[in-house]
């Protein structure tokens, strides 16, 4: 059956979506429109011509909800009754059927949302590689102080740590990901969101696809992944091609799977998660744009499900996604449910906190030339 046709629930004929009366048994229906609006960033109500009643922006994934109309009952026959009045069949409710909504394809993210990411990692990497470049040191140069002297530094010891970065390196990576499919820095350098490595197929990777990642990406960790990455149809670099391996966002929810009283939200790196009632629904947005939704519920053994989902394509606010509009329309509609829109207030304290930070610092390399010390 065609998206824009539907059964009549009572005499089971093919009807428009959108029709206020069954053409073939008279049944009459209300029919509500409801659509994403570009304009307003929100969830609207629609005219018969699809158009935001609010702006009259044209609404995008209509969603027609069309409900039986209830007669009154018809007066009562006066005169001699022949027999006993035949019952009167009722049609039964015609059960909702089940569906998909495919939200984010499935591929890798973008190079600048990794380069952060992986920022973060190198930081952790130099901070482990202190210590073990100390004690690397000290056979050669016979104590820590002669560091300093770049010119008593032989070749042989110049190798001795670049071995010590390349080991540091592949362990580091290679151990997180092939454990937890993550690092720290995936994991913290772009919260609230999160970076996941996972197989193409959506599988765990294994320390030895992870451990190849990790060789590769040692030597690709610049320009050239990023070329690489903006390349391919996937999102992926050398490593990852080697590997079969994508770098996912774990908060992007792939596909929405609805049943009869049940949702099973699936997100990119395969985690899956179903609600039967809905307790709390929440969209924040950022300069008029949706970032996240925010979902409480209970699952059929009557336990607490929670999860954020990002709802736009990347880290900035420049661009919403009609789908989430979509699944946000369908989860009010089958658990009753109506989402509230808050301002991510934290983004503002994050700008002025660093706008603050950036002002010491620039008064305090402004003053530093003019102070003197006592020789």
């Amino acid at each position: 059956m065609s998206t824009n046709t539907r059964k009549c629930p009572m005499c089971a004929e093919e009807i428009p979506a959108e029709a206020a009366a069954c053409p073939f048994c008279g049944t009459e229906f209300d029919v509500t429109i409801r659509g994403y609006c570009s304009n307003c960033h929100s969830l609207v109500q629609a005219d018969a011509a699809g158009k935001c009643l609010k702006c009259g922006t044209e609404v995008l994934d209509r969603q027609v909800e069309s409900r039986t109309k209830v007669r009154a009952a018809a007066a009562p026959v006066v005169g001699p009754v022949a027999g006993p009045a035949a019952p009167v069949p009722v049609p039964p409710a015609a059960a909702a059927p089940a569906r998909s909504i495919e939200v984010f394809e499935r591929k890798g993210e973008d190079p600048f949302v990794r380069f952060i990411a992986s920022w973060f990692d190198q930081i952790i990497i130099g901070l482990i590689l202190i210590p073990v470049v100390l004690l690397a040191s000290i056979p050669f140069l016979g104590g820590i102080e002669e560091l300093a002297d770049p010119g008593a530094l032989p070749v042989f010891f110049f190798a001795v740590i670049l071995l010590a970065v390349f080991i540091v390196w592949a362990l580091y990576f290679s151990v997180q990901e092939g454990i937890f499919g993550t690092t720290l820095g995936k994991t913290i350098g772009i919260w609230p969101a999160r970076l996941k490595v996972i197989r193409k197929d959506g599988g765990k990777i294994g320390f030895g696809k992870a451990l190849l990642r990790a060789v590769i990406g040692f030597f690709e960790t610049n320009l050239i992944g990023a070329i690489v990455i903006w390349s391919t149809g996937l999102r992926q670099r050398l490593g990852d091609l080697a590997a079969g391996t994508l770098v996912v966002d774990a908060t992007k929810i792939r596909r929405a799977e609805f049943g009869p009283g049940s949702v099973v939200i699936e997100f990119l790196d395969g985690t899956r998660k179903e609600m039967v009632q809905m307790t709390k629904g929440v969209i924040t947005k950022w300069l008029g744009v949706p970032q996240w939704m925010i979902v409480r519920g209970l699952d059929k053994q009557g336990r607490k499900v929670k999860f954020g989902a990002r709802i736009t394509r990347g880290v900035t606010v420049f661009s919403a996604e009609s789908k989430v509009g979509q699944l946000r329309l369908a989860l009010e509609g089958a658990f009753h449910f109506p989402f509230k829109e808050v301002l991510e207030w934290w983004r503002i304290a994050l700008i002025v906190g660093l706008l603050f930070f950036g002002a010491l610092c620039l008064g305090a390399v402004s003053i530093l030339p003019s102070l003197s010390y006592p020789r």
